[in-house]
Order: structure tokens, then sequence, then C-alpha cells
């Protein structure tokens, strides 16, 4: 096996849309809590002009690309990454309710970074969870009410990163989006 480190921000990690990360049904539920996710705004809030944070590492198994959509099997990383992908769909959705032009430029630009496709196909998630938390967390995406979720961690996880995310106003969250792909 051949591992080939390579340093990206999160905007290029994200930005390739024919890429998806799959988090095979092996690894660990979701499980960050209030303080990781609540330690993640801050470290990104904290960032100052030119400064960057060191997010950890994001191991991923990949298969020779072909045609459509790599899927990247993520081995190291599918807190964060899961974690991320849930604060960009949740600013992305904030963002949904205005029809501001500049809200609509910033949505269209997360749009990129929140789905996968190929050169002629429809788009799917960036993100596809292979495990006991798939349908929740499809549910999650869509605001469908899940009844007793399985998984408490998932479901409050959306429901700090809303929260966090209303508390900005438009400028704000512009900064804190520039500073989280960056």
């Amino acid at each position: 096996m051949k591992i080939e480190p390579i340093q990206l921000t999160v905007g290029q990690l994200l930005n390739e849309s024919r890429e998806q990360f799959i988090v095979p049904s092996y690894q660990r539920r979701y499980s960050w809590r209030d303080k990781q996710i609540n330690e993640l705004f801050d470290d990104i809030d904290a960032l100052r002009n030119q400064d960057t944070h060191l997010l950890g590492s994001i191991v991923c198994l990949v298969n020779p690309h072909n045609a459509g959509i790599a899927k990247l099997e993520l081995v190291d990383g599918q807190q964060r990454t899961t974690t991320l992908l849930i604060v960009l769909h949740c600013i992305w959705e904030h963002l949904n309710k205005s029809e501001d032009e500049a809200a609509i430029g910033v949505r269209d630009e997360l749009r990129r970074c929140l789905e996968s496709k190929s050169r002629f196909g429809k788009a799917e998630p960036k993100i596809v969870l292979d495990s006991l938390d798939a349908d929740e967390f499809t549910s999650h995406l869509s605001k469908r009410d899940v009844d007793n979720p399985s998984n408490k961690a998932l479901a409050n996880a959306f429901d700090v990163v809303r929260s966090r995310i209303a508390q900005y106003d438009f400028n704000d969250l512009l900064g804190f989006i520039e500073k989280l792909l960056d």
C-alpha cells in the first residue's frame, strides 16, 4: 500500500465534484458531542488574517478512478469529515431561506462542496454513511423529523450546529465560511 500525504484546505478537500466519501460500516457510529462541535466552531472563529488550523489527518482508501464518481473510503477522520459536512450543510440550509443575491451566490458555492456528481449524472451527497447511521443522517439532511433517533449524538450534532449558525449575522457567517474553507 502506497501512502501519499498531501495538505489540503477544507475547500480543496470537498471541491472535487467527482469524489464522494464513504464511511464504511466497520467504522464506529457518529459520536461527536457538544464539546467537540463547539471547539471546532471556536477554533475556526478564533482564526485571524492568514492563520491556519490543523484539523488533523484524513485517510482514505482510493480505488482506481474510472468513469463516474470515485468512492473514497474514509479510514480515519470520519468524525471530523462528517461534522464539517454537517456544518456546511446547515449553513447552506440557513442561507437557503434568503433571497438575497449574495446569499444565493454563497449557497451555490457551498452546494459544490456538498455534492458529488459525475459529468452527466445526477448529484449525490458528498458523504455517505454506510452504517447504522445512514438513514438517520439522510433524514437530518432533509430536515425530516427523526422520532426516537437511535444515534442521539448525530441528532444533537445537527441541533448544535443549527443553533450556532443562527447566532451569526450574514457578514460574520461569510467570514466563518471563508475561514472554514480556507
